[in-house]
């Protein structure tokens, strides 16, 4: 038995174009598949000429079927491999195996996924739309917390006269500020849930099925747009008190 293993987007499978494909029920020691001949689910890439009919044909044969993966501790290690597949592929194509010149790559997973295109373009222009949108809620925000701040002008110069802090003016509208992100994220779970509940409009199904809500998800929307009103909020707050008493009283 082993523990949950379970990576999405699944990297060893991306050439087979299952990267979103459900995950394996069982997974076999290499070994046993070939002592068993169990035949091959994945893409196979044999030259034109190959003429192989059973199991023992494509072992023997040039056939790509398998799929290496190696983890390498340290930058030093990574530049050894390169250079054995490097002078693996000379010595193969000096023999007379390859007629073609050698060609190796090393790529790390996140450089493996990205070659290979497996995430969707359309997820990364959702991702650039959504902060987008958070930068201009957050502008727009700050102008609105500056104004109301600034209209409270002879209410602050009041409680600076008898006594109040600018503390206690941080304090209030602070918690003032994080009371409209809290209000603002409780009314985006409805909207959140109908848009995850549409991903299938604009995604794949695969795809679309691996985002859903809970309880912890959204526990972190609401704690973002608490924090994020609170950050949108320090400007309009230190202008609101840096207003003078004496001014407002004098207006007033």
């Amino acid at each position: 038995m082993i523990a949950q293993w379970n990576p999405l987007p699944r990297f060893y499978a991306a050439v087979d174009v299952q990267s979103f494909e459900r995950s394996p029920q069982i997974f076999l020691p290499f070994q046993r598949a070939l002592d068993s001949k169990i035949p091959t689910a994945g893409s196979r890439f044999c030259a034109p000429t190959y003429q192989g009919k059973d199991w023992d044909d494509l072992v023997r044969s040039e056939c790509s079927w398998i799929s290496f993966w190696i983890e390498l501790p340290d930058e030093v290690a990574v530049k050894q491999y390169r250079a054995f597949l490097a002078a693996y592929a000379e010595e193969q194509h000096a023999n007379g195996r390859f007629n073609w010149p050698a060609y190796t790559r090393l790529r790390n997973l996140n450089q493996w996924l990205k070659y290979m295109k497996v995430v969707p373009s359309e997820a990364r222009i959702s991702f650039i739309v959504a902060l987008g949108l958070l930068l201009v809620c957050t502008v727009n925000t700050i102008g609105l917390l500056l104004a109301r701040f600034m209209r409270r002008g002879p209410e602050i110069g009041i409680r600076r006269a008898l006594g109040a802090s600018r503390g206690d003016i941080y304090a209030q509208y602070f918690v003032e500020a994080g009371v409209v992100g809290l209000a603002g994220g409780l009314l985006g779970m409805p909207i959140t849930v109908a848009f995850i509940g549409s991903l299938d409009l604009m995604f794949d199904a695969k795809i679309a099925r691996l985002v859903h809500s809970n309880v912890n998800i959204m526990l972190l929307a609401i704690m973002l747009a608490v924090a994020v009103a609170i950050i949108a909020a320090t400007y309009p707050i230190w202008r609101a008190s840096r207003i003078q008493p004496a001014w407002q009283l004098k207006a007033g």
